[in-house]
């Protein structure tokens, strides 16, 4: 897609010429640009708008974005206050600025700035389906489901808050609810691997094995790097005795992530039933725990 935008803003926008113009077209650009899967020339962009400009607050709210997703937190929330600071009545700003916040470790100030963001507007999106993910965070798992159940009135497509509020039903045993809402994302979105995963998980509580493995076969199909994916196979190996499929699993798993300790513990237990099954001569009937 990189091909079809030009990476400069067309000559009647360069600056030298009416600045209010440049600033409007090179804005446009960059938004483009951050469409396409282009951050380092949106973020150019937003920096010439911002030497142009300084209080462009949607540049400083844009450029905080595109650090978030480089990783730079320091960065992200420094933006994001600056355009809190410069515009305070809008509720994604604060939105954004209570994700850097809570990011950043400081989940009393994120919650306040979502808190912020909702009185501005009750039906902001951004803001109820963060503020779920923090009262996630800290168990408060009625008030989570509340706020993604309102997420999905106003925006039926939303498919991260469907899948959280999958993982919230799943926690309060809600499990047929849960498996709706797995099943509902997997429907929209075939290549959401988390989704199969959720879903493997309860369908094997139900009793349903065979399902269980495909779901979690095909999650590995599309997250061939996840190891915890691999280790979660291994477990459903484990506990209907294909010892040597689950060892082929956890080794997996080692592979790609060596430093995760469970996947090492796992191994060595599989390992150790192998060996007492082989000592038995006869697999035990029903599986091991």
């Amino acid at each position: 897609m990189q091909s079809q935008l030009a990476v400069n803003p067309p000559e009647a926008a360069q600056p030298g010429a009416a600045p209010a113009l440049w600033i409007e077209r090179a804005f446009t650009l960059a938004t483009e640009c951050q469409l396409h899967d282009m951050p380092e020339q949106a973020k150019n962009l937003y920096l010439r708008i911002l030497e142009q400009q300084p209080d462009h607050v949607l540049a400083l709210h844009n450029l905080g974005i595109i650090a978030g997703e480089a990783g730079d937190t320091e960065a992200r929330l420094v933006l994001f206050e600056r355009a809190v600071a410069l515009d305070p009545g809008r509720p994604v700003f604060h939105s954004s600025l209570g994700s850097a916040l809570r990011a950043a470790g400081d989940p009393g100030r994120a919650r306040a700035e979502y808190q912020l963001a909702l009185g501005l507007d009750p039906n902001c999106v951004d803001a109820l389906y963060n503020f779920g993910n923090l009262l996630g965070d800290s168990e408060l798992l009625g008030e989570a489901i509340a706020c993604f159940e309102k997420v999905l009135a106003f925006q039926p497509s939303h498919t991260d808050a469907r899948n959280n509020l999958g993982n919230l039903y799943k926690s309060r045993g809600r499990l047929a609810e849960a498996a709706a809402c797995f099943e509902r994302v997997i429907q929209d979105h075939p290549d959401h691997f988390r989704a199969y995963a959720n879903l493997a998980g309860i369908v094997r509580d139900l009793g349903d094995v065979r399902r269980a493995e495909a779901l979690l076969r095909r999650a590995i199909q599309l997250a061939p790097d996840h190891a915890h994916l691999r280790s979660n196979l291994g477990d459903l190996l484990f506990r209907t005795n294909r010892l040597g499929e689950a060892i082929e699993s956890y080794e997996d798993a080692i592979r790609l992530a060596p430093e995760v300790a469970e996947f090492h513990i796992a191994l060595g237990c599989c390992y150790g039933a192998r060996a007492v099954m082989r000592k038995l001569g006869t697999p035990r009937a029903g599986g091991w725990p």
